[in-house]
């Protein structure tokens, strides 16, 4: 799926990498400090905080390789200008 050409405007590409900088520089330092302040000592099987945001984690480091993906295979496409005839 992410192999194939995706076709996009320049404003889809520049939608994509601001979501992908704002995952990168935002959410992924701030989840990445909320978990290391989880660990708190004591076993983390049971540390339930810990083990949602390790999941919170990896959800956003895969929408992160996604997003990568998605620009490394990005084709501009011109928008023409209609005439309005079909």
């Amino acid at each position: 799926m992410f192999n194939k050409p995706m076709y996009m405007t320049e404003k889809g590409f520049a939608t994509v990498r601001g979501q992908l900088e704002r995952l990168r520089n935002e959410r992924l330092p701030e989840v990445s400090e909320l978990l290391t302040d989880s660990f708190g000592g004591g076993d983390l099987l049971d540390n339930t905080e810990f083990l949602l945001l390790r999941d919170v984690l990896g959800s956003i480091e895969h929408q992160i390789w996604e997003l990568e993906s998605v620009l490394r295979n990005a084709q501009l496409i011109a928008r023409e200008e209609s005439d309005g005839t079909v």
